[in-house]
């Protein structure tokens, strides 16, 4: 890792690597994985793919909705409804 880090920092790495070092993700992605089984290329913003996206962004709605997830609820909201002691 000490090298990658290095390589990094000098700029040799290829964007491909590069994207290991990326200081945050994208909020959604999809690969396929038959064809890119290193999961290198984002397909999500692709429009082509676009009813695929729609499909599991929904489906992760509902799972979220159906399990009670506040993981979108800032801390704050969760302390003034109660949800969180606020030590």
């Amino acid at each position: 890792m000490q090298v990658w880090r290095r390589l990094h920092a000098d700029g040799k790495l290829d964007p491909v690597q590069a994207q290991w070092f990326a200081r945050s993700k994208p909020a959604e992605e999809l690969y396929d994985t038959e064809v890119d089984p290193w999961n290198v290329r984002n397909l999500a913003a692709d429009p082509q793919h676009a009813p695929i996206v729609e499909r599991h962004r929904a489906a992760l709605t509902a799972h979220l909705a159906e399990v009670g997830d506040l993981g979108a609820v800032s801390e704050w909201d969760l302390i003034n409804q109660g949800l969180v002691v606020d030590r």
